[in-house]
């Protein structure tokens, strides 16, 4: 019961087994992004809701920015609403492909197809305690929770 597997099988069962578990990737620029896209949908939505009826600007000198702001509140605001919405789908797209990562780690290390676990049993993993990449995998009876999960 003391050793530990680089990979195990269902006869191995229950056994300790050592899992390398990818580093989760931070900073890819979603954050700094998605924060960028609320600041300016806010400020386009104030200026919808708050901006003022008319707008009087010297044409020899042009707009303020204050007043571009005020002009166009709605393209302002989607323009903030498509930034929010980009940083989504990037943030998505990275915690999808952690999450493969993740499953190939797994699908290596426990080498169990489902026919090969016994009708009533489901197999359990427990990360163990003060050991960050070493699991005890066993087989443990179905719960009610487990048969109603797999019904869906």
């Amino acid at each position: 019961m003391n050793q530990i597997y680089e990979q195990i099988q269902i006869d191995d069962l229950p056994a300790k087994v050592k899992i390398k578990f990818p580093e989760r990737q931070e900073g890819n620029g979603s954050n700094v992004l998605f924060w960028l896209g609320s600041i300016i949908a806010c400020v386009g939505f104030l200026f919808i809701m708050f901006g003022p009826n008319e707008i009087y600007f010297n044409r020899s000198e042009g707009v303020t920015f204050i007043q571009f702001l005020q002009i166009y509140p709605g393209p302002i605001a989607t323009a903030g609403g498509i930034l929010v919405y980009i940083a989504q789908a990037v943030s998505a797209g990275s915690e999808k492909e952690y999450q493969d990562e993740v499953e190939e780690c797994l699908a290596i290390a426990i080498d169990i197809k489902d026919e090969d676990i016994p009708e009533g049993l489901t197999l359990s993993m427990e990360l163990c305690e003060g050991e960050d990449d070493i699991m005890m995998v066993k087989l443990v009876a179905k719960t009610n929770e487990d048969t109603d999960a797999n019904d869906v």
